[in-house]
């Protein structure tokens, strides 16, 4: 998406992400948990300022148009499955605003994808799992297969390549 712009996350943009989130997502969370929105701000500020230090721990970015808060995307480093001792990245959070038009929603994703994509082959890691708990979720998983995840249940993997990277194997 070349008309608007990413950047990484700060405190400032917080208050506008738990906003974003409960409008698009407290209804179909509600009857699994407790939403706590003191503990998302302080989840959020945690990993903004991890973000700050070790940008290698975590991608948490938001993307505005005229100076509205319209998406933002949070992945972090280190989950390993009980079988595997390779680390992947876990999306924690995809966010866009439900109100924009379908296509705008479908390129705004698409460049999400693209963003965890190019943070995981710089951190040097090459398997990336996004999930989704959404009551319709076809369209997302389809997305995601079409742009070479391997879909199991409500999850999306993707191996990625290292020789992509340009970087030396490990």
């Amino acid at each position: 998406m070349t008309k608007y712009s990413w950047k990484t996350a700060d405190i400032e943009d917080i208050t506008e992400m738990l906003t974003l989130s409960k409008l698009n997502f407290e209804h179909e969370l509600k009857d699994i948990f407790n939403i706590n929105f003191v503990v998302s701000a302080r989840n959020l500020n945690l990993a903004i300022v991890n973000q700050y230090f070790n940008s290698a721990s975590e991608l948490l970015v938001v993307l505005r148009k005229d100076h509205k808060l319209i998406a933002w995307t949070w992945v972090k480093r280190g989950h390993r499955m009980p079988w595997s001792d390779e680390e992947m990245s876990f999306v924690n959070m995809v966010c866009i605003d439900q109100s924009l038009p379908n296509r705008i929603k479908i390129e705004i994703l698409v460049d999400m994808m693209s963003l965890w994509e190019t943070w995981s082959k710089s951190v040097r890691v090459y398997i990336l799992c996004s999930t989704t708990m959404r009551d319709h979720q076809t369209a997302f998983l389809k997305l995601h297969q079409r742009h070479g995840y391997i879909i199991r249940g409500c999850s999306a993997y993707k191996r990625l390549s290292a020789e992509q990277t340009g970087l030396p194997i490990p």
